[in-house]
């Protein structure tokens, strides 16, 4: 009795690019690249998964936390540009991030 249980909001990922269906999706517990992908509804033609990149926004907490967000989902965010690198199909996800699938030739 008297006990509070707190469940904090689930972290969520955007997919944009030469995907089916672009947006943002919620973060399940070691979502891959590939799972992200499906959930996407897929890669569209000429989609080039030799170069998907993730994007990470710093941002950090009331706490003083450094983690990484989407902008519009911190409570503060830094003037810093997003950290951008190249992801292979089994890396694993991280809340906030924006998978970007880009066109190929």
């Amino acid at each position: 009795g008297g006990d509070t249980l707190y469940v904090p909001p689930a972290g969520m990922y955007q997919v944009l690019g030469r995907v089916q269906y672009p947006g943002q999706y919620r973060l399940q517990r070691h979502t891959t690249v590939m799972q992200a992908l499906a959930q996407a509804g897929g890669l569209k033609a000429f989609a080039a998964t030799n170069r998907l990149t993730v994007w990470r926004y710093p941002a950090y907490d009331a706490t003083g936390g450094g983690e990484l967000y989407l902008r519009h989902a911190a409570n503060f965010v830094s003037d810093e540009p997003p950290q951008a690198f190249h992801v292979s199909m089994h890396d694993v996800l991280q809340p906030g991030d924006v998978l970007m699938v880009p066109t190929g030739f």
